[in-house]
């Protein structure tokens, strides 16, 4: 037989699960405030056109553009630590981010550019990567905040985040405030 009391201690553990399962945890966290590149991450450039590439700017954002190359492409990627998805669900990728020379995006509807703006994700090393997002603006000096789904690298152990800037006489793009945070999948309590 189960008293009022008895109930009421199995719905507050149900209910301790529930909340402790819903939340969530950072697997990486970057603000940029230690400067471009921050300890652990790397700065790789892709083609060796030997701009200035991701730096730190006044604001202490991760900021990327090199329109004084003479018409040399750039292609940079600023990589993150490798971070840890097993045992975890609903991994989900934050930032903030600006876009200024929108036109020079290579999917801007009046591009006058070839550039990309990506946030990629590697499980190899950073031998292969997958774009998770990238950037669509059509116009400048819009800030935004996206929430990006990561949940298709859930359950994997070597991942990086790689912010990969493409562009001849380019758009200008900045980076702050990433987080990859690994929630838990939702507790469900069935009745019936």
């Amino acid at each position: 037989k189960t008293t009022p009391n008895l109930m009421k201690t199995i719905l507050s553990v149900i209910l301790a699960a529930s909340v402790a399962s819903t939340a969530s945890a950072q697997v990486l966290s970057e603000d940029f405030s230690s400067g471009v590149p921050p300890t652990g991450w790397t700065h790789i450039d892709n083609n060796g056109a030997a701009g200035q590439g991701w730096i730190a700017d006044a604001a202490g954002r991760a900021w990327h553009e090199d329109e004084s190359l003479g018409g040399l492409s750039s292609d940079n990627t600023l990589i993150s630590p490798s971070f840890d998805l097993t045992g975890v669900s609903n991994t989900t990728l934050t930032f903030d981010g600006e876009t200024n020379w929108a036109t020079y995006l290579a999917n801007n509807p009046n591009s006058t550019g070839d550039g990309v703006s990506n946030m990629e994700i590697s499980t190899d090393g950073g031998v292969t990567w997958t774009v998770v997002w990238t950037d669509t603006s059509v116009s400048s000096g819009n800030t935004y905040s996206p929430s990006v789904d990561l949940s298709a690298f859930d359950g994997m152990a070597n991942v990086q985040l790689g912010i990969h800037f493409f562009g001849t006489w380019a758009q200008e793009w900045w980076v702050d405030n990433i987080v990859v945070d690994a929630g838990a999948a939702p507790f469900q309590i069935n009745s019936g």
